[in-house]
């Protein structure tokens, strides 16, 4: 037992320096809610990989920037939007920190930037092949009077259908594979992006809620450029939020019939986002509940260490969860995010886990 206490205050400590708190503080009647399992805030620099997020239909990888997302696994669509950018008033803004959670993952600007502060956040439906990415936008000390642009430059997304989609799949970057295309939409414009060589279409809608519609144009190589004003305010412009919000499918038709959903019903799909995936966390340590059928044991010690090591395995273990695939009634994959690096490479370890939240894998 006494090198069990050293392995979880060992771990303990490693996890404080990642940035997550080092108690979990477990209630007697659940385990520790979603946010207090959530990381704080790291610098992107020196971290090598920045957070992903899932939804139990697929995940999503942020990337070294305030636009871009890595890999996009929403079987079976495979996909990514890479060098894209956000700029204002022509400036880049530039990533500082990240942080991850469960439901969302998050990346801000240094706070004492001049010119503007930036947090983007992502989240993903729940439970669909939908990204939506907000994005908070202030003036910072020193910005100036008058009028001031936000400008996203978006790669794609580009999206391809697999027809074995897994471990060496290659991701899209060819970009004279996919046709590009701006149409009108209730709120502004609709950019459209489908495979020439598979049943694969994407719709990405971005807008802000109370102001004018977003300007969008296909510049160089088909890249879409959408500009959207900033309104004049006393510290240089008024703070504004933006979304972006796209649906992959099979076909731009029905692509563009699930974002422009999504978007219509932007704020309760945002917070459904992450209180169904508090329920689901839940779920996994309630008797009786309705969506496993078992349940996993509550753990309180008083090695608060130990004890959200213990949480961070069972998170692993139910995050992993796929409700989509249909090969069984409950089907986990080995990892999350890019098909060709395994996240988690040791989830055998859990496998004395699985039993006890999925009791009838033992009757089959």
């Amino acid at each position: 037992m006494a090198g069990v206490a050293r392995a979880g205050a060992a771990l303990g400590a490693l996890l404080a320096a990642l940035g997550h708190p080092a108690t979990a503080d477990a209630a007697d009647d659940g385990p520790p809610s979603l946010e207090a399992l959530s990381a704080g805030w790291v610098d992107a620099v020196p971290l090598r990989d920045t957070p992903t997020v899932n939804n139990f239909w697929g995940a999503v990888g942020l990337r070294h920037d305030m636009a871009s997302l890595d890999a996009m696994t929403f079987t079976p669509y495979n996909g990514n939007l890479l060098r894209s950018n956000l700029t204002v008033d022509g400036e880049d803004v530039l990533l500082n920190e990240t942080r991850w959670g469960a439901c969302e993952a998050n990346r801000r600007t240094d706070p004492r930037a001049r010119g503007a502060r930036v947090l983007s956040t992502v989240r993903l439906p729940f439970e669909q092949r939908a990204v939506i990415q907000r994005w908070t936008i202030e003036p910072a000390t020193g910005a100036a009077a008058g009028s001031h642009t936000a400008q996203l430059q978006l790669d794609g997304p580009l999206f391809e259908h697999c027809t074995g989609c897994g471990w060496g799949v290659t991701l899209p970057t060819n970009r004279s594979l996919f046709e590009f295309a701006v149409a009108d939409w209730q709120a502004g414009s609709v950019m459209t992006v489908a495979s020439r060589g598979s049943p694969a279409a994407v719709a990405t809608v971005v807008w802000s809620p109370g102001a004018a519609p977003a300007r969008v144009r296909l510049g160089p190589e088909n890249t879409f450029i959408v500009d959207t004003a900033l309104g004049s305010g006393t510290g240089g412009f008024e703070p504004l939020t933006l979304y972006m919000a796209f649906a992959v499918a099979g076909t731009v038709e029905d692509a563009v019939t699930s974002v422009t959903r999504v978007a219509a019903e932007v704020e309760s799909e945002w917070a459904l986002a992450c209180s169904l995936w508090e329920q689901r966390w839940q779920q996994a340590f309630t008797p009786g509940n309705d969506h496993f059928s078992g349940h996993l044991p509550l753990l309180a010690t008083d090695d608060g260490g130990l004890d959200r090591v213990y949480y961070f395995g069972a998170l692993m273990l139910v995050a992993l969860e796929r409700t989509n695939l249909g090969l069984w009634p409950r089907v986990y994959t080995i990892s999350q995010g890019n098909p060709n690096s395994i996240i988690v490479s040791s989830s055998n370890i859990a496998s004395n886990l699985w039993p006890l939240v999925c009791a009838s894998v033992l009757h089959a």
